[in-house]
C-alpha cells in the first residue's frame, strides 16, 4: 500500500514538473501563457506562495533542474513501485537514482523552505501563507526524507541479511 501512495506521489510530481516547473524555469510568467491551468496555479501562488510566483533566480533555477533531473526518476521509479520492485535492490540503477532524488530533493527543499522562512519572518509581501501552502511544499520535504529513512533501514537490513549468510557459509 505504501508503495502504490509513493508511486502516486511520484507521479503527482511528475504531472508538477511538466505542466508547472519546466515552464517557471524557463522564466514564463504564467499568468500570461493562456492556459486555464496556469492561471489557477499563479493565483492560488498569488494567495499562499508568492515567493513561488515571483520566480527569484533560486526557485526558477530549482525548479527548472529538479524537473530535468527527477522526471525520469518518477517514471522509472513510479512502475518499479507498482510492480513490486520498490525501490530497486541494493546497488542497482534505480536505488542509487533513489538516493541521489532523496538527498537532492531533501537538501532543495531544504533551502527553499528556509527562503521561504525567511520570508514570513521578515514580514515580506513574498511571505507565504501558511495553511495550504505547506501541504505541497511539506510533502516535497517530507517524502524524500521518508525515503532516505526507509533505504537506510533496508541497506542495514539487507547487510544484517548478507553477514547472515556468509556466517552460514
Amino acid at each position: 500500500m505504501y508503495d502504490y501512495l509513493l508511486a502516486c506521489f511520484f507521479l503527482f510530481c511528475l504531472w508538477g514538473n511538466i505542466s508547472v516547473d519546466i515552464w517557471m524555469g524557463m522564466d514564463i510568467d504564467l499568468n500570461t501563457t493562456g492556459y486555464e491551468f496556469h492561471k489557477i496555479v499563479y493565483d492560488s501562488g498569488i494567495k499562499y506562495d508568492p515567493l513561488f510566483v515571483d520566480n527569484s533566480p533560486y526557485m526558477r533555477w530549482s525548479a527548472f533542474i529538479t524537473a530535468i533531473v527527477y522526471a525520469p526518476y518518477y517514471v522509472i521509479a513510479s512502475k518499479c513501485l507498482f510492480y513490486g520492485q520498490g525501490l530497486g535492490n541494493q546497488n542497482s540503477f534505480i536505488r542509487t537514482y533513489s538516493f541521489y532524488y532523496a538527498y537532492g530533493m531533501f537538501i532543495n527543499m531544504s533551502i527553499v523552505l528556509y527562503l521561504e522562512l525567511k520570508e514570513y519572518y521578515n514580514n515580506t509581501t513574498l511571505a507565504p501563507s501558511l495553511g495550504f501552502y505547506w501541504i505541497p511544499c511539506g510533502a516535497y520535504w517530507i517524502v524524500p526524507l521518508l525515503i532516505i529513512i526507509r533505504m537506510r533501514k533496508e541497506d542495514k537490513q539487507y547487510g544484517t541479511m548478507k553477514n547472515e549468510m556468509e556466517k552460514v557459509k
